[in-house]
């Protein structure tokens, strides 16, 4: 069995390997696009506000039976993971952002359990599926960026209120686990002019954190630019 000292931890070549959640118009796709190189796996079609940046994607829309107008669950996962493996393996990508994993979850139980109600064990099998799809990603050796929706959910007897990712299931509470860098990401007016940021530290309300600001560091929010948090690994 080998001992490793923490002390021996080096964040030289480091690739990020982060998540965020908002609400729509908070820069989240931008965000994406600030990465090096990178190519987004685009199932929110929101690809219009990174136009100019020379951002890469592969369009993903949802496919559907001409007939009915169903879903079609298995095919439509069936691109999602030939996409993915195309990015692995694509030389010309340093960063792969997946945009985004609200589709993604609802595109994975669908194709378990096509029309039909999910049950117990379908739930289960979704959780490990999308685990399995986070993991792929996150060791492509390359960087990557999860981007979700978010979810209000409350408690009316206990009055409490939290804000989760958009994801179907439970993996919905369980999504931040899975990285080291979850954010929020958040829209202020400053001097009259919209400024994006991501909260890195957790509330009552919003569960975010960054294992790249060391304890001491008073930050509660990084700016949405991947040349700005990388600067936190030197």
């Amino acid at each position: 069995m080998l001992v490793k000292n923490s002390s021996d931890i080096t964040t030289k070549s480091l690739k990020l390997k982060a998540a965020v959640y908002g609400k729509s118009g908070t820069g989240k796709t931008t965000f994406g696009s600030t990465f090096p190189s990178p190519l987004f796996l685009d199932l929110d079609r929101g690809m219009l506000s990174v136009r100019g940046t020379k951002a890469r994607y592969i369009e993903l829309a949802r496919p559907q039976d001409k007939r009915t107008g169903n879903t079609l669950y298995n095919q439509w996962w069936k691109e999602i993971m030939e996409a993915a493996q195309f990015a692995i393996k694509d030389e010309e990508c340093e960063s792969i952002i997946i945009d985004s994993m609200t589709w993604i979850g609802e595109a994975c139980i669908g194709s378990i359990v096509g029309m039909r109600k999910p049950g117990f064990d379908d739930w289960t099998a979704h959780y490990n599926k999308l685990r399995d799809f986070v993991f792929l990603i996150k060791e492509s050796g390359k960087n990557c960026l999860f981007i979700c929706h978010d979810q209000i959910e409350k408690d009316e007897l206990a009055g409490k209120v939290w804000m989760f990712p958009m994801i179907q299931g439970q993996m919905r509470q369980k999504f931040g686990d899975l990285f080291d860098e979850f954010y929020y990401s958040d829209v202020v007016e400053t001097g009259g002019k919209q400024e994006y940021r991501l909260l890195c530290r957790s509330t009552t309300i919003f569960t975010a954190k960054s294992r790249l600001l060391r304890k001491e560091d008073p930050k509660k929010h990084l700016p949405p630019s991947y040349d700005e948090i990388i600067k936190l690994a030197k």
